[in-house]
């Protein structure tokens, strides 16, 4: 199964992709998370835990090389 928010910028819980885009806030939208939480609650667990190690990479003034980024990621139903 892809992993839903491949291409998204977010790999294997690094933050590089998305810092490299050199904004102050990124948004991600996951229209159809709650299809697919239902269809693999597991999965969608694993996916969601993801962005949220990302999100707090990217907040730290250190982890992000003195440019933090502010990320949320919408889940849609």
């Amino acid at each position: 199964m892809r992993h839903p928010l491949a291409g998204a910028g977010v790999s294997h819980g690094r933050p590089g992709r998305i810092h490299g885009l050199e904004r102050d806030r990124v948004v991600i939208l996951w229209p159809e998370a709650a299809s697919f939480a239902e269809a693999s609650p597991d999965v969608f667990r694993t996916a969601v835990d993801g962005p949220t190690d990302v999100a707090e990479s990217l907040s730290e003034e250190k982890a992000s090389t003195g440019r933090p980024t502010d990320l949320c990621v919408y889940l849609g139903r």
